[in-house]
């Protein structure tokens, strides 16, 4: 069994050798760390290593390692990690596998298509038989070992005595054998791939594909343009890092005149120069399905929440606290902050089954140790959000010490035996408490943190109320949605979570009320247009209510954020056409349709750009987030998202009281096509990668 890392680590990453690496070392580093980065948002901690760090020895290991390393000496400590149960992608194994002496025998085995190849010993003649002789006609020389490390590892042979002078090289370097490889002419094509999750954790191909899946023409190989089935080549390119037991892979194949697909080199793990943001964020995915049932598997969760009654009854269990029982809301905040383990003992801890149902949490009913890590021990009815649960989780604290947080506490320790032995034989906080204060000594308590929020009686609920809705506000909020807009919607919230509304009847609703809006825009008179600005400044302030209540009852979904988006753009498409038929009507004059059209289709195009763009591909479950551009964050991106708040409805509305919201339709018809286009810069942007030719294909 695993213990954690030192620094609380939950996985190692692993550099690429220098030498392993020419010419490539930032690109191999940047891949490596893009990943971390992106692993660190799944909630999991990371610390990079060097190869010569690694010690085949080392008591506290992680569960998982995620290493580009290839060296002998390298791969040797991590087999030897892995025969001590630690995770290691790509495996020890699979990066041997793809050494040429051991691929070409899989790839036959698996049917994979390659060039023909022949594996020479280099201490023994070359053979010369009819068959060789037409091999070596024109053919490839390449170490059979590794793969290119440097120049000379690869070489261009025409005939017998050019591939003697190859094996020649090789073996003034000290490499005996040697994989000779028929010439195929045809364009070269480079692939990556990163293979879909299964059952049993291992890599394998299927009908359904790869988790992600990229082509594209190498720069320094011009191609011909040779046509050829992009989904024959993802499928040949995934049997053959299934059959070298490849997660995270990259090669290069041969497409022929004919259409014909060779694959020439699959590689473990390559720097996804062009496609390094969109790869890392798959690969960082594919690392955290594996790494989640390793922590929870293993008896040495990073971080475990206690909850236990403070007297005799278990109030939490009754308890309703917007919409939600307190103890049910308590525990998922608690999975949301990221905690491993959620517990809830004590005498009624048989009762809170059905509560805790579908939220991860366990009622102990029975004695259970506590596992080695943090344990956050907290009255049940306590008042908890998410992002004071991570300040719990995360805040450091100094260890085999018992840090007081009002009537609970935070433990660090590896050595959790006697706290499990108190816990076994008292079932109230105040016991609990006192009997591992008497087991460890007093540490100094996290700096920064709110203390706990109990409520003991009906008069604590107003206040618990307004710690839950002041979660909900959003950092990215305009200056008017903050100041006026949030404050109403929240009051509204607040109601609605003690009713059967959901969030997603909440999001028809402000589409009803804008297109209510549209339908008075359309006309001309100013006591229509003055109602079509309150109808509108309605819709705007009340569409904050489906995402409040989402996050406050844990129901965000992909569906509801589709709803929410579509939604807030057909109303939009809406409300500028109708400004252009009552501004056409006013003048009497069809200008203004034309300005209606531009706005119209500005924003159809802008709305279909982001979702398929940057929405739409996100397949991870959870809510969709609304954003320009996802993967990659800019000043630009930061400006649009900020440009495409819901501010702009209050000028509308002023513009009603006058008779005049037509007149905004002036300024969406510049605004809408420049905000298209600016996104689509963005995407090309943070896509795009100097001095590199532009992908071909795309299979996600």
């Amino acid at each position: 069994m695993t213990r954690p890392a030192p620094g609380g680590a939950a996985c190692w990453a692993v550099y690429r050798e220098p030498e392993h690496s020419p010419f490539r070392e930032a690109d191999d580093a940047a891949i490596l760390e893009a990943t971390g980065a992106r692993l660190e948002q799944f909630g999991f901690s990371v610390a990079y290593l060097r190869t010569e760090e690694l010690d085949p020895e080392a008591v506290d290991l992680p569960p998982l390692v995620f290493a580009m390393c290839e060296g002998t000496a390298a791969l040797d400590a991590l087999a030897r990690w892995e025969r001590r149960g630690v995770c290691v992608i790509n495996s020890a194994r699979s990066v041997g596998n793809t050494h040429r002496e051991r691929s070409l025998r899989l790839f036959e085995e698996a049917g994979v298509p390659v060039p023909e190849s022949r594996l020479l010993d280099g201490a023994v003649p070359v053979p010369r038989g009819r068959e060789e002789s037409r091999l070596y006609a024109a053919c490839w020389v390449k170490q059979a070992a590794e793969h290119k490390t440097r120049e000379g590892d690869v070489r261009f042979a025409t005939g017998v005595e050019s591939v003697e002078d190859a094996l020649g090289h090789l073996r003034a370097r000290g490499l005996t054998r040697a994989v000779v490889q028929r010439h195929v002419a045809g364009d070269v094509v480079k692939f990556y791939g990163i293979a879909a999750p299964h059952r049993d954790g291992k890599p394998r191909f299927s009908s359904a594909g790869p988790a992600w899946f990229r082509w594209f023409y190498p720069k320094e190989h011009p191609a011909q343009g040779h046509r050829f089935d992009p989904a024959a080549l993802c499928s040949i390119a995934c049997r053959a890092a299934d059959a070298l037991e490849l997660d995270v892979w990259g090669g290069d194949a041969i497409v022929t005149p004919d259409g014909e697909i060779f694959v020439i080199d699959v590689n473990a793990w390559p720097s996804f120069a062009l496609f390094r943001d969109e790869a890392a964020g798959h690969i960082a995915a594919r690392l955290a399905a594996r790494l989640r049932p390793l922590t929870d598997a293993a008896e040495r969760a990073a971080s475990t929440l206690l909850l236990l009654p403070s007297g005799g009854g278990s109030a939490a269990i009754r308890s309703n606290l917007l919409g939600l029982p307190l103890l049910r809301r308590t525990a998922l905040a608690a999975r949301r902050a990221g905690f491993d383990r959620v517990w809830v003992a004590g005498e009624d801890a048989a009762a809170a089954g059905p509560v805790l149902e579908g939220t991860g949490a366990l009622a102990l009913t029975a004695p259970r140790p506590l596992p080695p890590g943090r344990t956050v021990l907290l009255p049940e009815d306590v008042v908890a959000t998410p992002r004071w649960l991570r300040a719990l989780r995360e805040a450091p604290v100094p260890e085999d010490r018992l840090c007081r947080l009002g009537p609970g506490a935070i433990v660090e320790t590896d050595r959790p035996e006697a706290l499990t032995r108190a816990l076994a034989s008292n079932s109230r906080l105040p016991l609990v408490t006192a009997a591992w204060a008497g087991a460890l000594p007093p540490g100094v308590p996290p700096a920064g943190v709110e203390a706990p929020l109990v409520i003991a009686s009906k008069q604590d609920v107003p206040a618990a109320e307004r710690r839950l809705l002041k979660e909900l506000v959003k950092t990215q909020d305009g200056l008017l949605t903050r100041l006026v807009s949030r404050k109403i919607s929240l009051a509204v919230t607040r109601q609605l979570a003690h009713t059967p509304v959901t969030p997603n009847a909440m999001t028809l609703f402000c589409t009803l009320l804008g297109l209510a809006a549209a339908w008075c825009f359309g006309s001309s008179t100013a006591p229509g247009q003055f109602v079509g600005g309150l109808l509108f400044l309605m819709h705007s302030i009340l569409d904050g209510c489906d995402g409040e209540l989402a996050r406050l009852k844990f129901k965000e979904s992909r569906l509801g954020g589709a709803l929410d988006f579509w939604g807030d753009n057909v109303v939009h498409v809406a409300v500028f056409a109708a400004f252009a038929f009552a501004w056409s009507n006013a003048v009497d004059d069809e200008w203004p349709l034309r300005l209606g059209a531009v706005a119209v289709a500005g924003t159809i195009l802008g709305a279909a750009f982001v979702y398929f763009h940057a929405m739409r591909p996100r397949g991870a479950a959870g809510p969709l987030l609304t954003t320009v551009s996802p993967n990659h964050r800019s000043r630009l991106t930061e400006i649009l998202d900020e440009v495409s708040r819901r501010d702009f409805i209050y000028f509308v509305a002023i513009l009603g009281v006058f008779g005049k919201a037509y007149w905004f339709l002036a300024l969406a018809a510049i605004g809408t096509p420049i905000f298209f286009l600016s996104v689509v810069l963005a995407a090309w942007i943070g896509e795009r990668r100097p001095g590199v030719v532009t992908a071909r294909g795309a299979y996600q």
